[in-house]
C-alpha cells in the first residue's frame, strides 16, 4: 500500500536526479553509484516508511503471549559482553493459519530478545518465561511491542 501509494513521488524524483544531475557526472564510478541511489535508495526508503506508519498508525488491541525460554547464551563483542534469549515464535506461521500446512511446521523463525547482565545471571539459577506484547499493525504485519522475563 505504501509502496504504491508513494511510487508516483519516487518516480518524479529520480526523473529529475537522472535527467538532471546524472548528465552532468562525467566520472564512470560516480555515475554508477547516483544509479544506484536513484533506484535502490527509494526502495530502502518505503520499506522504512511502512514499517514507521504500521506501527504508529496502529490502534489494536495488544495480545500478550507467554512463550517458554529455549536457552540463554553470552557474546562477548569489542564493546563488553551482550546477553541474549532465544525463544520459541511468537506468532503461528501464516501458512498454518491458512490451512496449507499443518503439525508443528513453521516458517516463523525463533525470536530473539537481549537480555541486561542481572537478567541473564538470575535465568541461570531460575526457571522464567519470557512475556512478549504484540499488535496487529496498521498494514496487517504483526510487530513486538514490548518484551520482558517473568521469574517462577
Amino acid at each position: 500500500i505504501v509502496g504504491v501509494a508513494t511510487l508516483p513521488v519516487w518516480w518524479f524524483m529520480g526523473l529529475y536526479l537522472y535527467r538532471s544531475i546524472l548528465p552532468r557526472i562525467t566520472h564512470a564510478r560516480r555515475r554508477r553509484s547516483l544509479l544506484l541511489l536513484i533506484f535502490v535508495g527509494p526502495a530502502f526508503a518505503t520499506i522504512a516508511l511502512a514499517y514507521i506508519l504500521n506501527a504508529t498508525l496502529d490502534h489494536s488491541a495488544e495480545e500478550v503471549w507467554r512463550v517458554p525460554i529455549l536457552r540463554s547464551y553470552a557474546a562477548s563483542n569489542k564493546r563488553g559482553m551482550e546477553y541474549h534469549a532465544v525463544l520459541e515464535p511468537v506468532t503461528p506461521s501464516r501458512l498454518s493459519e491458512m490451512g496449507l500446512v499443518s503439525g508443528d511446521f513453521s516458517l516463523d523463525k525463533k525470536m530473539e530478545i537481549a537480555l541486561s547482565g542481572e537478567e541473564y545471571e538470575a535465568l541461570l539459577t531460575q526457571t522464567a518465561q519470557a512475556v512478549v506484547v504484540t499488535r496487529q499493525g496498521y498494514l496487517g504485519i504483526p510487530w513486538v511491542k514490548q518484551t520482558s522475563l517473568e521469574f517462577k
